[in-house]
């Protein structure tokens, strides 16, 4: 989708841009990635699962902090993650 970041649509908000800030902001890709692996890493060392979580929280705010997000870009990340994760569970793709 091609929906502007935050600080495209209020030039004053803009920080310094880095590079993955430069494409658009819906789905949030970092919030995919993060809670993706934070399933997956989940799944495979449970007693960890807390930690994940944490890290992809952090990682998820950092993006919102930065005005890189809006909160439906990230949770639709974290939903698209949590499909994702379902598709590998379902095909039995994680060992």
């Amino acid at each position: 989708f091609k929906r502007p970041r935050p600080f495209d649509l209020k030039p004053k908000l803009k920080d310094e841009v880095t590079d993955s800030m430069e494409g658009f902001a819906y789905p949030s890709g970092h919030s995919t990635t993060s809670y993706l692996l934070c399933y997956v890493l989940s799944e495979l060392y449970p007693k960890y699962k807390k930690d994940f979580e944490k890290i992809a929280e952090d990682i998820v705010f950092s993006r919102q902090m930065a005005k890189a997000h809006y909160p439906s870009d990230i949770k639709f990340g974290k939903k698209l993650a949590k499909s994702m994760f379902k598709h590998l569970t379902d095909n039995d793709l994680i060992h």
